[in-house]
């Protein structure tokens, strides 16, 4: 991406993210990628709040069940990142 398009990929890092998260390092994990990392915890808890609302019929914490305007906001916060980290 540096050598062909002039700008640093929006993905850079996420491998290594990955391999971090998976050896505990959540600090580098978090270092590598940022919001790789988050939407990776993200998921890990949503998972967990709807086996639980599934598995016990009930409604907690349904807030954090995917709607249209997170992947907006996650989106918008992630090209600004991306900017931002092109401009320094």
């Amino acid at each position: 991406w540096k050598e062909n398009f002039g700008i640093i990929c929006p993905g850079c890092g996420a491998t290594r993210c990955i391999v971090s998260l998976l050896h505990g390092d959540l600090i580098s994990s978090f270092m590598f990628n940022p919001f790789l990392f988050i939407l990776i915890i993200y998921l890990i808890i949503l998972d967990i709040v709807y086996s639980i609302n599934t598995f016990f019929e009930a409604d907690i914490l349904k807030i954090l069940y995917p709607k249209w305007w997170y992947v907006v906001i996650y989106v918008i916060l992630w090209v600004g990142y991306t900017v931002i980290l092109n401009i320094i």
